[in-house]
């Protein structure tokens, strides 16, 4: 192994054992023990070594594991406080997840004993199988939503899935919803968060440990999304987390609630400053809108839940006096609906003040707890008689909140709110129904002024007062508007919210300009960047262009804006002052780095003829790191002709440098050193400069080798590659070569690939295959897979395959069968595929249906969809009497809906009511905070002859006090 000169070392050692074997016994120990020594010297040092090594191994190994053990600890950590004393997450139904742990409502009390004798339940009992009442619950009727919902429990056990039910309160959603899961999913764990605790369910969605099979239980599913409605202090869930959960390896079904009301104020948008509409809460828009979400619309009792529910009532009190009850639907009356509403009208003067001031609060917009002191103050705005002072408030709010009374189980008008540790209640809502009811009542009902300013005065949520801010302004409440952004400014809000741009812009309709300067400039030195720019431009309005230099500059060299708006200013510094020849600023501002003022500076030396100075001062600012400076650099080298240095920036992995020379050279007649240098980049891992690479070889007429450019580059991963490489196989009439490639990269994953082969494949008259490529990506979730497949359905006159597309939930598949059956004139047919997913409550196949029940002139049928809440319904019902000349029929029913909830009715009475320059139910809108009612009064009040009275009305609002 050493070789013949390795072995030198044996005579040596072979003498060296001789006299060792010699010696006598005290040497021979002697010399052991030194050997031993030096062993085990060099075994400590071997062991120090190996420790160190392992060592660092072990921290790299632990600063890559970090992050997993960290989420891990979190959701333990997460579960455990949720947990607190339990061993586990119970399964659905058992104890802990009972109905009433679940939030569903609990019944009325059973009537008295005496009311059914016992051998009569007795013998009813063994007649129905009957083996009892349930103490909280009455018994279940099968809903005729049911068997729906069922299937899609059913479809989810193995694969997840995100149901909610949707429907007003107290028409059973909850009970439904638990009933449907214990007989689907009984072997299911369920997470059951607390309202507002959307932290629980996004941790446990992050850890990486295996889940249950787990339901997330989400019972008013509003109070866990991001907008109004969400829990003070609560957390929302995100999109993120619920794509997790429905991904996990084991089957997670998300179960929830939630009002119409709810549902449409969320996905509701609003237009930016370009126009454009955008999601008002667009995270909360991203969940509703997943392509696993089924909505189904729950309303109260059918007729024939009626019946059901008659048959069952020999076996169950409750249930006999809620069939009765010949004022409440049923499920209304056994939440104990007649005995709420009894407690409302029953209330004294001051209590049902509290009432008042209670649901007018979550009507302009407060939806945290609201606090005794809110509610206190609040409600003087409806006191009818004088109270010195609040010992009459406690009293009354006990009574509100009692449940101590047999008659009172389950009917207090207000709920208390606990502090998530049980310890406190931190406020108080009105219940439920209670709320809907008043909330339909009071919609119109003008809010006293001295409620305003308790509201505004004592909360300190941020949605609540952007909700109260948007409720005051849609209602020209311009007064209270301004006294809620001043209090935003004075809890330091201003910055997240514009306020004080707001204010400003309020003050100068007034012509109070010198107080909105006061006020954005108080904005301006608390760091404030939107008002620095609003300051700005009102100073430059008022001609006072160094002081508005003066604000930006502040601005621009401010390096701790909460929004990061020092860029902002420094570009409209640096245009500023191009505009009033500050070019000397501009360059001192350029030479310390403001990549803004190179840029702008660059324009003026340019003009001047001073391109070297320019390219100086863009040179700085690129090799800063300002891409933009570098882009507008590699422009003027490749005019100047600067080939060495764009070859020297290219080098330096300048992308604008590089292709800038590669153009200058083509333009110069090299282009076998463009494709070089091109080919250069392309090797040191440009991704764009294979493509680049094979249109300069395609220019040159060298389509082959750019053919193998790209091939090269599809090898290495360029999926973009891959389009323009099939492109070039098909001009070559390499057709099959170019789908067989196509066909490769979209089986191993690639979209664009399969999505460009469908395209070749029916170009070629092979639809059939194109079909079935598109078939597998639009099943797998591909949202444009999904639309292409679609219109060759369409084009094929597959109407089976369209029909079960549509059934299966598939909004555009349900669209293009519509019309198909239209244009084969099978109206029949296309509303009874229309009915179905309406029925369900899909916002498309609603406005479909009703659109075509209205041009069939079907007045009937519109009339009771729109009773039953459809709101597309309404509003093409209320199009069809209008064009029969039933205008008050229309208005009519238009305001119903929209005293119901319905927000699009009430924008479409809107319209309909200027049509008709109707200013006094215009007004009525006004008061009911009704979106753009106060523009279309106003418009109506200048058209009637009242300018003056308009033009007041629109600078400085309404009296509060009229």
């Amino acid at each position: 192994m050493l070789g013949v000169s390795g072995w030198w070392w044996a005579p040596e050692a072979a003498r060296a054992v001789g006299r060792f074997l010699d010696a006598d016994l005290e040497a021979k120990d002697q010399i052991s023990s030194v050997v031993s020594m030096l062993v085990g010297g060099a075994s400590l040092l071997i062991f120090f070594v190996l420790g160190i090594a392992q060592l660092r191994q072990s921290r790299q190994d632990s600063a890559l594991l970090l992050p997993w053990v960290l989420r891990q600890r979190r959701a333990a950590d997460q579960l455990r406080r949720f947990l607190g004393r339990r061993e586990g997450l119970a399964r659905i139904g058992d104890r802990r997840t009972a109905a009433l742990a679940l939030r569903v409502h609990p019944a009325i009390d059973t009537p008295p004993a005496a009311a059914v004798h016992p051998w009569w339940r007795r013998l009813v009992g063994r007649w129905t199988g009957d083996r009892g009442l349930h103490p909280d619950l009455p018994t279940f009727i099968k809903r005729d939503k049911g068997e729906q919902l069922h299937d899609r429990m059913r479809q989810a056990r193995s694969g997840g899935g995100f149901l909610i039910l949707v429907g007003d309160s107290c028409v059973g959603k909850t009970r439904l919803l638990y009933e449907t899961a214990r007989e689907e999913l009984p072997d299911f764990a369920v997470l059951a968060p607390d309202l507002g605790n959307g932290e629980l369910v996004n941790t446990i969605a992050e850890a990486t440990f295996k889940l249950p099979k787990l339901i997330v239980w989400l019972d008013e599913l509003q109070r866990f999304l991001p907008g109004p409605y969400l829990i003070n202090s609560g957390t929302p869930i995100t999109a993120a987390a619920v794509r997790q959960l429905l991904d996990a390896p084991t089957p997670v079904v998300i179960l929830g609630t939630l009002w119409p009301q709810y549902a449409t104020v969320l996905r509701d948008d609003d237009a930016d400053a370009t126009g454009q509409r955008r999601p008002r809460y667009p995270e909360a828009v991203d969940i509703l809108t997943d392509q696993r979400l089924h909505e189904i619309r729950l309303d109260p009792f059918s007729p024939h839940e009626q019946t059901e529910a008659a048959r069952l009532a020999v076996q169950d009190p409750r249930l006999a006096e809620a069939v009765a009850d010949p004022d409440y639907n049923v499920t209304e009356a056994l939440a104990g609906a007649r005995e709420l509403i009894g407690r409302y009208q029953r209330a004294t003067t001051t209590q049902r003040a509290i009432l008042h001031a209670a649901a007018d609060a979550r009507r302009v917009g407060i939806q945290t707890p609201l606090t005794e002191p809110l509610l206190c103050a609040a409600a003087r705005g409806y006191l009818t008689t004088v109270h010195p002072d609040d010992t009459w408030f406690p009293a009354d709010l006990d009574e509100l909140t009692s449940q101590e009374r047999r008659q009172d189980k389950a009917t207090a008008p207000l709920v208390p709110i606990n502090s998530p540790d049980r310890r406190t209640v931190i406020g108080y809502t009105v219940t439920d129904y209670l709320l809907q009811r008043l909330n339909r009542q009071r919609r119109t009902e003008p809010l006293p002024r001295i409620t305003w300013e308790a509201l505004i005065e004592n909360t300190n949520h941020l949605g609540d007062l952007m909700g109260l801010e948007q409720s005051a302004t849609d209602r020209l409440l311009l007064i209270h508007a301004t006294s809620i952004y001043q209090r935003l400014i004075n809890l330091g809000l201003h910055a997240a919210t514009n306020a004080a741009g707001q204010l400003a812009e309020l003050l100068v309709e007034q012509s109070n300009v010198d107080e909105a300067i006061k006020v954005l400039r108080t904005a301006v030195d608390s760091g404030d960047s939107l008002a620095a720019q609003r300051l700005t431009e009102l100073l430059l309005e008022q001609g006072d262009v160094n002081e508005a230099i003066k604000v930006l500059r502040i601005a621009a060299d401010s390096d701790d804006s909460p929004d990061g708006g020092e860029r902002l200013a420094a570009q409209r510094l640096a245009e500023l002052l191009v505009e009033q020849g500050g070019v000397d600023e501009l360059r001192a501002r350029a030479d310390a780095g403001d990549g803004f003022a190179a840029q702008w500076l660059a324009d003026p030396l340019v003009q001047q003829g001073s391109l070297d100075e320019a390219i100086k001062v863009l040179r700085t600012a690129a090799d800063s790191g300002d891409p933009s400076a570098a882009q507008r650099l590699a422009g003027l080298l490749s005019v100047q002709g600067h080939i060495d240095e764009l070859r020297a920036r290219a080098d330096a992995s300048d992308s604008f440098a590089a292709w800038r020379l590669v153009d200058l050279l083509v333009m110069q007649g090299r282009s076998g050193e463009a494709i070089e240098s091109a080919r250069a980049w392309a090797k040191a891992g440009d991704s764009s400069a294979a493509r680049r690479l094979a249109r300069l070889l395609v220019l040159q007429g060298r389509t082959g080798k750019a053919i193998e450019v790209l091939h090269t580059a599809v090898e290495a991963g360029d999926s973009l590659a891959t389009g323009r490489l099939a492109d070039l196989l098909v001009e070559r009439d390499r057709t099959a070569e170019a789908i067989k490639l196509l066909r490769a990269r979209a089986d191993a994953g690639d979209r664009n690939a399969a999505l460009k082969l469908a395209d070749l494949l029916v170009e070629q008259d092979r639809t059939a295959e194109a079909i079935e490529v598109l078939r597998a990506w639009a099943d797998s979730g591909d949202w444009w897979a999904l639309r292409q497949l679609i219109d060759l359905l369409v084009g094929q006159d597959r109407v089976d395959e369209l029909r079960a597309r549509a059934g299966a939930g598939d909004s555009y598949a349900r669209s293009w069968l519509g019309e198909l059956l239209l244009e084969q004139d099978r109206i029949d047919d296309a509303i009874e595929v229309l009915r179905t997913p309406a029925d369900a409550r899909y916002s498309d196949a609603e406005w479909q249906l009703a659109d075509l029940l209205a041009k069939q002139g079907r007045a009937d049928e519109l009339r009771v969809r729109a009773e039953a809440g459809d709101s597309s319904a309404a509003r093409r019902l209320a199009d069809l009497l209008m064009e029969r000349d039933r205008t008050g029929e229309a208005i009519e029913l238009l305001r119903a809906r929209a005293d119901a909830g319905d927000g699009d009715a009430a924008w479409r009475l809107v319209d309909l009511l200027l049509e008709q320059r109707s200013a006094d139910d215009l007004r009525a809108e006004v008061d009911a905070g009704t979106p753009h009612a106060a523009n279309a009064w106003i418009t109506v009040l200048a058209k009637q002859g009242k300018g003056d009275i308009a033009e007041r009305i629109r600078r400085h609002g309404l009296d509060p006090d009229n």
